[in-house]
């Protein structure tokens, strides 16, 4: 019968080898385009197609100085995904917009 600290470790290391693929995505950035659903001072909902599926993606992030985003309007976000799921948007800009707006 296996040492209980063994058990443990094993466990462990396979908790850490299922999580590694989402360790390495945390760190990337991703592009999501589509028309906002809801936007608020901390929180944006952006309804569109990614890898032939409809979706709605919520994201994190202070919209305070986005001001100019609207209710429907096409945007494109970049955005960040963090170790337990979280997207974080780094930029919200209209679509086809020449600078996107940091925060």
């Amino acid at each position: 019968m296996p040492h209980p600290a063994q058990s443990l470790t094993a466990t462990a290391l396979l908790a850490l080898a299922t999580l590694s693929p989402a360790l390495a995505k945390s760190s990337s950035h991703r592009e999501f385009d589509g028309t906002i659903v809801e936007i608020s001072r901390v929180n944006i909902k952006v309804h569109g197609v990614e890898g032939g599926k409809a979706q709605t993606l919520g994201f994190e992030g202070n919209f305070t100085k986005q001001a100019n985003l609207h209710k429907g309007e096409y945007v494109r976000v970049i955005f960040d995904q963090k170790f337990l799921g979280l997207r974080h948007a780094d930029a919200v800009a209209p679509y086809g917009a020449m600078k996107l707006q940091k925060h």
